[in-house]
């Protein structure tokens, strides 16, 4: 049987974890009590690290911001970050000497990829910033509150920017005073939100998916044709062009409505009302459709054409791969693509997927003109449809595509 004395020993413990609890807890309600009520820059220091950087447009930055409160106060604050794009790149080798910031000389500034606020609360936290990524030139994430700065953060990357290069604008672009523009795109889809609309679907930069439609996609029933155009042959751009004239704006605002039937070789590009996303008379010209017309239009030395059955961007890429008469240029190794670029001609065709060889976001254009010099920097134009613009331009900057709205897989053509 237990006397006192042992029993004392084997709480003794347990006691003395109640009598700190309680003190601790006491300490913390006079010193939160006698607390002052707003923050002040001692109280708290941030520590920003990159922790996913991509070498690419079409992915995501991501950083971790950590707070560290120092001293307790009772009303929370707001901090800002900023998030910007600068051109200019130091190998790692004192970035952060030159802010990257819009009125900093020498700067190289290039746009504003985000900027948002964060309630920061009496307590160490973390939180996530994440951006649309970029492939040169330097970011620079600024956090500021309490009306001074609290941080700066500069993630440099191993190529400098050319410098023609700006902030990608498929649907909202920064311009050049450094203020956001909004796009058509972006009206049109809160219409949608205004109306309880079911919104079209969209790709990681927040727009419609320009793309084709999905592998197996019922055959148009050709509609009776309208008036047609009298364009004048020659090459595979012209056809394009002459297509591209006839295109307005349908569905998400892209140019898929086709007004007008256009006819050579004995097949007629046919109208297409941009009413709804299938693929018959009502449906889009979608950007398949470019091809298969321009091509079709065109050429006439017997060999295989794209057809209808190649609507989808997948069957498209697999036809021009597997097809002995057409060059096909893989585009997805690194190391070739300097001999690729020059294999591109005007009329060649310019496919993108954001997962190779799956029908997820993905889009094809007719190569217009391309600019390549002994450096692999340059740049190359397409023809498009389904598209917000009829003509994109896109930068090529070490042999890499970097604006195009998914990565270039291949080029394919005659």
């Amino acid at each position: 049987m237990l006397n006192n004395t042992a029993i004392f020993k084997r709480i003794l413990p347990f006691l003395a974890l109640f009598i700190f609890s309680i003190t601790y807890a006491g300490y913390t309600v006079i010193h939160r009590s006698s607390a002052p009520v707003k923050a002040e820059g001692e109280d708290i220091t941030v520590s920003v690290t990159n922790i996913r950087a991509p070498l690419s447009t079409t992915d995501t930055w991501q950083w971790n911001a950590i707070v560290f409160v120092k001293n307790y106060f009772k009303e929370p604050f707001t901090t800002t970050y900023t998030v910007n794009w600068c051109g200019k790149t130091n190998n790692g080798e004192d970035s952060e000497k030159v802010p990257c910031e819009e009125d900093v000389v020498g700067g190289s500034f290039k746009g504003q990829l985000k900027k948002d606020s964060i309630q920061v609360q009496a307590k160490d936290t973390i939180f996530k910033i994440d951006h649309q990524s970029v492939q040169c030139g330097r970011v620079d994430v600024i956090i500021e509150g309490l009306g001074q700065l609290l941080a700066r953060k500069t993630y440099d990357t191993p190529t400098s920017c050319p410098e023609n290069l700006a902030l990608n604008a498929q649907g909202s672009a920064i311009s050049a005073d450094g203020s956001l523009e909004v796009s058509p795109v972006e009206v049109i889809l809160d219409l949608f939100k205004f109306f309880n609309l079911k919104a079209p679907e969209m790709n990681d930069t927040g727009l419609p998916i320009p793309t084709g439609p999905p592998p197996g996609s019922p055959l148009p029933t050709l509609p009776q044709q309208g008036p047609v155009v009298n364009c004048s042959p020659g090459s595979i751009v012209s056809w394009a062009g002459c297509i591209s004239e006839q295109l307005e704006r349908g569905v998400w605002s892209y140019y898929n409505r086709m007004v007008s039937d256009i006819s050579n070789n004995g097949y007629t590009a046919t109208k297409r009302q941009g009413l709804d996303t299938s693929t018959g008379p009502t449906g889009l010209f979608w950007c398949t459709n470019m091809i298969i017309s321009a091509y079709s239009l065109e050429v006439s030395d017997g060999r295989p054409l794209p057809n209808l059955t190649h609507q989808s961007v997948l069957s498209m890429r697999r036809f021009f791969a597997n097809t002995p008469s057409y060059k096909y240029l893989d585009f997805r190794n690194p190391g070739s693509r300097k001999q690729q670029l020059g294999q591109v001609r005007p009329g060649d065709v310019q496919i993108m997927q954001k997962v190779f060889d799956q029908h997820t976001q993905q889009h094809v254009a007719i190569v217009k003109n391309i600019h390549v010099d002994g450096n692999c920097n340059g740049s190359v134009e397409t023809i498009d449809a389904n598209s917000y613009n009829k003509v994109n331009r896109y930068t090529i900057a070490g042999c890499n595509v970097i604006n195009s709205p998914y990565p270039v897989v291949a080029y394919a053509g005659l």
